[in-house]
């Protein structure tokens, strides 16, 4: 079964190598922890819009072979009120004619928190339009009954006029979800790929999926522990499959946190339930924060705090009474601003990891741009502090146990901002959804200064909100290809061209590689006697797959596959190289220099 006869993967992060970069990432998942609040979405309809974004362009000559960077005029750019309608072809794979599939693009407004969502317009069957859809990036779902479920992530409506997604039938995955004594549990939660059901009064589910990218299953259920299995069977089986759960009861351990206000702990994120010997374990949630927790002793971690529950006690305490506290004002040119405040802390040593790899607080400033974030464990602390129109600004601020640090008043008009585009290596195409890091590089061991964005249409990125310094920036998920940036009186030095790789695999065996209809890679281009052409790649192979030495490693990570690919073309030129292609239904095995 080819990827064009599946449904498209889902982008999932992988640093593949660059454990260099260790220390550095963990900041960067400090971050990521703020979730879609650094995400880039775009302005609600009612805001102002942009301004005319710069195209980056090369100049080249002999003299020069590292081409400069230099800004033209760009044409103006899309404000909220602009749309570009986009239509979507399904292709199932049975060939039917589908009028009733329900097609839906999805984005998000930093201002409000509020959604939008475009549902389609059929046009003819399995043709439908995305009206009203505004330019930029949105997430693609479809449910056709019948099929498995399909989303995209991060579609750019500007590049791409058309999307075709294939459906595919795949297979039934059904089972029973007991407790340990063997009862059936009604209302669990069963979910595998995109594809979720709950169990009926006889404990019983059943899912639609995939079976070429079927990894993993999940169970959830209140009251009980949540469990996974892995399940793994043939990409081309037609057969049913079943996958039966007993989940263990659990106890629910409410968490107050002593020092904050009234006991809350709702600013502090996350908040974890572990065995006593281990650093990770299930989410809390709520407020008051509830924790799913197995019988026995176990710890609570959250905030830089850890605190031991003995057996059948259902009430936990984390002591942050003699803790430090940030203040500050937030402000745009004279005005103060109500915005919401977040703040990171990094693990100062490998004993800190004992209570917990992240820890975020979040608050929100007062009428007057005050903010107060109390109750933080003692180190260095990075404050993330964003406007509704989007601004940025980024502090970096040291607390002190049972001191306040004043990190006096913040500008969200002020500090510098670094501007490119993200480049895929493959295709030499703009990357959109690509997280983008920048970390200060001279600042010795004190916590980096750092900013985050996500590359926008056609891989324009910008990371604003920054101090004056020297810069390394870096694709998040895909570390390898660093560029130096200096930032001097709130200017960078220059714009950026940043790739995901160096792609010398493609080059020394004379071929190219572009993205399809499909969202698939596709060979492009094969040069004449060349060690591909030589090999038997041809234009119009769909990149399927990667052996090294003969294994094939998406096998080991089905979930990971299409990343493990990109990366190994991205950064591996050799030996040992073989690609699995698809041509015209058949697949191939194309051994590479």
């Amino acid at each position: 079964m080819s990827k064009r006869d599946r449904k498209p993967g889902v982008g999932i992060g992988l640093v593949l190598g660059g454990m260099g970069l260790f220390a550095i990432l963990m900041l960067v998942l400090l971050l990521f922890g703020l979730g879609r609040w650094l995400q880039p979405d775009p302005p609600a309809p009612d805001l102002v819009g942009r301004q005319p974004e710069a195209v980056v362009t090369h100049i080249s000559s002999d003299d020069e072979p590292e081409p400069d960077l230099v800004i033209e005029d760009a044409a103006p750019a899309f404000d909220p009120s602009d749309l570009c309608p986009v239509e979507v072809l399904l292709e199932p794979d049975d060939g039917a004619q589908l009028d009733d599939a329900r097609v839906r693009a999805t984005m998000s407004y930093h201002s409000d928190w509020s959604g939008l969502f475009v549902d389609s317009e059929l046009v003819e069957p399995n043709r439908y339009q995305l009206e009203g859809l505004p330019c930029g990036l949105f997430n693609l779902r479809v449910n056709a009954e019948g099929y498995v479920a399909v989303r995209r992530e991060d579609v750019d409506s500007i590049s791409n006029k058309q999307v075709v997604v294939p459906l595919i039938q795949g297979v039934f995955l059904r089972g029973i979800v007991t407790d340990t004594e063997g009862e059936p549990i009604e209302g669990a939660r069963v979910k595998a790929g995109h594809e979720a059901d709950y169990t009926d009064v006889d404990g019983a589910y059943e899912l639609q999926v995939d079976p070429a990218e079927l990894w993993r299953v999940w169970a959830s259920a209140d009251g009980y522990l949540s469990d996974s299995q892995r399940l793994r069977l043939p990409p081309d089986t037609i057969e049913d499959a079943e996958l039966d759960f007993e989940l263990v009861a659990s106890r629910e351990v409410t968490v107050y946190c002593a020092g904050l206000p009234e006991d809350s702990c709702d600013s502090v994120l996350p908040i974890m339930c572990t065995y006593t010997l281990l650093p990770w374990g299930s989410f809390c949630t709520g407020d008051p924060v509830r924790c799913a927790c197995p019988e026995g002793t176990v710890a609570i971690r959250g905030g830089g705090q850890t605190v031991e529950v003995p057996p059948n006690e259902y009430e936990a305490w984390l002591d942050f009474r003699s803790s430090g506290s940030i203040i500050g004002r937030v402000v745009n040119g004279d005005e103060p601003v109500d915005c919401e405040v977040m703040a990171a802390w990094s693990p100062q040593s490998l004993m800190d990891f004992a209570d917990g790899f992240m820890n975020i607080r979040k608050g929100r400033t007062d009428e007057d741009g005050h903010f107060v974030l109390a109750g933080l464990v003692p180190g260095a602390w990075s404050l993330n502090i964003m406007g509704e129109a989007g601004d940025r600004a980024t502090r970096y601020e040291t607390v002190i146990e049972g001191q306040v640090t004043d990190a006096g008043t913040i500008d969200l008009t002020a500090g510098g901002v670094i501007r490119g585009v993200v480049i895929d290596a493959l295709t030499e195409q703009g990357a959109p959804g690509e997280g983008v890091a920048a970390i200060r590089a001279d600042l010795g061991t004190e916590l980096p200064s750092m900013g985050m964005a996500y590359s926008g249409p056609e891989g324009a990125f910008e990371i604003g909100g920054l101090e004056d310094g020297d810069y390394k920036v870096y694709t998040v998920m895909r570390p390898m290809t660093q560029e130096d940036v200096t930032i001097s009186d709130g200017e960078a030095n220059r714009e950026l061209e940043l790739t995901t790789g160096a792609a010398d695999l493609l080059a020394e065996n004379g071929f190219g590689l572009v993205t399809d209809e499909y969202g698939e890679l596709e060979v492009d281009q094969v040069t004449d006697g060349g060690p591909a052409d030589r090999a038997g790649l041809r234009g119009g192979d769909v990149i399927d797959g990667i052996l090294v030495g003969g294994v094939d490693i998406g096998a080991f990570f089905p979930a990971l596959d299409e990343m493990l690919v990109e990366a190994m073309l991205e950064h591996y030129p050799g030996p040992g190289i073989s690609l699995i292609v698809d041509r015209d239904g058949q697949e191939l095995t194309i051994p590479l220099e």
